[in-house]
Parts: structure tokens; sequence; C-alpha cells
């Protein structure tokens, strides 16, 4: 990159190489030999931690077996025999972007073909596991770096902090969560054409969630607490999206549901254990249409199986055909027909929050819309604002006064890049922030 004023310009990324995790980007200014040391160069850098001094870091070609090894006086800890790389900048990516032919058949959301991903909120430690007892994961402050092929995602912020993603190779891995911070679980998981989201509310520390992922997503209770969960999937079509979601889905100890898809138009939620109940949501939406069908209260004997046979072309004003298999041994027992509950736009009476709260929003990770709840318990200003890492605000989502009750608003990041940003809820002297994930 400096050999030549022709060579594009690059910036220097790395990563803590000790526990903490981290990462972090500079600008290189100069490469030089060591004047002492004729093995070791010097890269001169700005990092804009210490603006107004000069940084260096020191390179030495002769250990690691020749391999070399990189060390940064300012972050002591972090150097060692890997985790340091050019990336191209920033503004690579701020020219205007092309779009194909909206009749093209290539899929609209960019997933991986050939990878998952696995996306943690911070508030969580998580650890996950390949099938010959690898781990990779973040755990008390302590990064793990075990399954071969795979990569911890860490926001380049030059201070040690979790990362948000990971990245694995194709296979089946299980997933513990715990050390909670949080009432609020959250998890997502991408790969191929697909999307699944895990979501639980009233979470403590003491507790641990159990997650499978291979040919669908299962999710086990290991704690004497009744749980009670959601769970999401996407499927990107060639021209349109398919939505599952289920919610209320409560789990005793030791219970556990799975969720699969069943080719392109079907799809099974799987129960082992007592005898459940739950709401059903199902989205279809392309570029000419959305039909959405909801239902609640559904019962799921113990240790059975649903298999869901929508009619996608008319999801909307039709019924939601359900075979069920009780005792999960692959036989169909009974067929279930039930109605969509949409029936007009006008929302159910429900009675006023007794609090202020600001929910998770939903999706997330999203692309490019996503939804933020709140409760307001009194009559206040309230102002909904989105802000980028840096602070900077990106989007006003509300600012003015509301009435007592609940509210729901659309976030739409279509115009953002990706990356993390905070939305913060302001009504009367109640304030509070989350983060969220727009992935492009």
């Amino acid at each position: 990159m400096l050999l030549s004023e022709n060579e594009p310009i690059k910036i220097l990324g790395f990563e803590n190489n000790d526990l903490g995790g981290g990462a972090h980007v500079v600008n290189v200014i100069k490469v030089e030999k060591d004047k002492t040391n004729p093995k070791v160069f010097n890269v001169y850098i700005y990092d804009n931690r210490e603006p107004d001094s000069s940084s260096i870091i020191k390179i030495n070609t002769l250990e690691n077996n020749g391999n070399g090894t990189w060390f940064y006086s300012s972050l002591p800890d972090w150097g060692g025999d890997s985790l340091f790389y050019l990336i191209d900048p920033s503004i690579s990516y701020l020219s205007n972007p092309s779009f194909d032919n909206i009749n093209n058949n290539k899929k609209t959301i960019a997933l991986y073909d050939t990878l998952i991903q696995i996306f943690n909120q911070e508030s969580q430690d998580i650890l996950i596991y390949d099938n010959l007892g690898n781990n990779s994961g973040f755990v008390n402050d302590t990064l793990f770096r075990n399954i071969p092929n795979s990569t911890a995602d860490i926001i380049p912020s030059g201070i040690k902090l979790a990362p948000y993603s990971y990245t694995l190779t194709p296979g089946e891995y299980s997933i513990l969560l715990k050390g909670f911070k949080s009432e609020t679980i959250q998890l997502g998981l991408f790969t191929g054409n697909k999307s699944f989201s895990y979501e639980r509310y009233n979470a403590t520390s003491s507790q641990t969630d159990k997650l499978n992922f291979d040919d669908g997503v299962s999710v086990s209770n290991p704690d004497p607490e009744v749980k009670t969960i959601s769970l999401l999937n996407i499927q990107d079509e060639t021209t349109h999206d398919k939505l599952f979601a289920f919610s209320s889905l409560e789990m005793a100890q030791n219970d556990s549901v799975k969720i699969e898809n069943l080719g392109s138009d079907n799809f099974k939620l799987i129960s082992y254990g007592s005898t459940k109940n739950y709401d059903i949501e199902l989205n279809y939406v392309s570029q000419l249409e959305l039909g959405r069908f909801i239902n609640a209260n559904i019962d799921l004997p113990s240790n059975s199986s649903h298999i869901f046979v929508p009619e996608w072309n008319n999801v909307t004003n039709s019924q939601l055909v359900i075979l069920e298999d009780l005792g999960n041994n692959g036989t169909i027992d009974d067929t279930l027909r039930v109605n969509n509950i949409i029936t007009n736009t006008e929302e159910e009476f429900v009675p006023l929050p007794d609090k202020y709260f600001l929910a998770q929003n939903y999706p997330n990770p999203f692309n490019p819309s996503t939804l933020i709840k709140y409760e307001i318990k009194n009559d206040a200003m309230v102002t909904l604002k989105v802000y980028n890492i840096l602070g900077k605000e990106v989007a006003s989502l509300v600012n003015e006064i509301k009435r007592a009750g609940r509210y729901e608003i659309e976030f739409n990041g279509s115009n953002l890049s990706s990356g993390i940003y905070y939305y913060r809820l302001d009504a009367g002297e109640f304030s509070e922030t989350r983060k969220m994930l727009l992935i492009k």
C-alpha cells in the first residue's frame, strides 16, 4: 500500500489477541525499519484514541518461527501473532449504489449460502459448541475462538468489547446463553435464505437457555422456572418473503421445542414435554402484496408436533391447515383448521399500562425495517430518537405529547449503513436506551 502512490488506500485493523475481546482500526502513515534492529519494522499510525501523539506498532519478523508478531504500546495486552490485517476504508462504501432490475431472479436479501452467522446481544454471555466439543463465544469478559474456521465479529472501537456476531461454517451447533444482564434475551441466526430469531423476557442472571441449530432451531429449558419464549423464521424467496412467528410458548423445566422448514411452503413446530399453548403469525410479503394471518391460544398436546400448511397466495383470507402428530411418531392423527382473527384495523381494548417501558425492537437484527414498542403510564411529552454509535442523531421517530397507553412505531433504516444503532425513549422523567443491529 505504501510502495506506490497508485496503490489503493487501506486502513489497518487489529484485534485483541488476549482473552478480553476488542478490535480497532487506524490509518497507516509510514513503515520504517527499526534503527537498532533491522528485523523489527515500525509502523507509524494515526490513532483517533490518541490524536495528538505519534503512535507506533512494532512488527518483529523473527518471532513466531519467522512468521512475526506485533506489539502496540498503547494497547500492550493486545499484541500477538495474529488478528492483524488491512481492510478497505469506509469511503469505499460511500458511492451511490446500483440496483438491478426488479424483475430479476436474485434474492432480495444477501445472506450467506455457505456460512452461518449468529448474532448475540452484549447483555448476555454466549458459548457455541460444534460436534467435536470445540467452543467459541464470550463468557465473563473472556473471548473464546476455538471452533475451526470461525470468526468473532467485533466493532473496531479501540476498547475491549464482546463480539456482536460469530461466523461459522455449515454444521450442527449447540448454543448456551447465560449471564443475563438484561431481562430481554435475543439471538439471531442466519444461513442461506433463512433467518431465525429467538426472544424471551423476564430473564435472570442465574438462568441458562440452551439452543441447537441443525436443520432448524430448537430451544430447551434446563431451569426450574417456566419460560415464555418467541421463535421466528423468515424465508427469503426469489420474489417474496415468508414469515412464521410463534409467541407465548411456555416451557417448563426440561421441555424443548423445535421449529424447522418443510420445503419452501410448510413449517413444523415440534414439542417435547408438557402440553403447550401458542400464538402464531404468518406474513407473506412481495412487491405487490402483503398478506397477514394471526391466531392465538392454539393448543399443542404434550410430546406432539404441528405441521402448518398455509395457502400463501391468499393467506389473509384463508384458513390455516394444521396437521397434528400426537406422540411425534410421524403419523398424522388429526387436522385442525384455524381462522384469521384479523378482521379490521381497529386495535383491541387493553388496560392502560402501569409503568413506563421500552421494548427491544423486533425483529433484531433487521433489514431494513423493524418495529419498536413502548408503554407510557401517564400523559407526557414523548421523544423517541435513533442514534449511531458516535452518538449522532439519525432519526426522530416521536416528538409529541402522548396519552397514556401502548404504542408501536416502525423504524426504516434503508438510508443508513449496516451497524449498531441506539434508540432512546424519553417520557416525563423516564428515560431508557436500547441497542439494535441493522444488517444489509
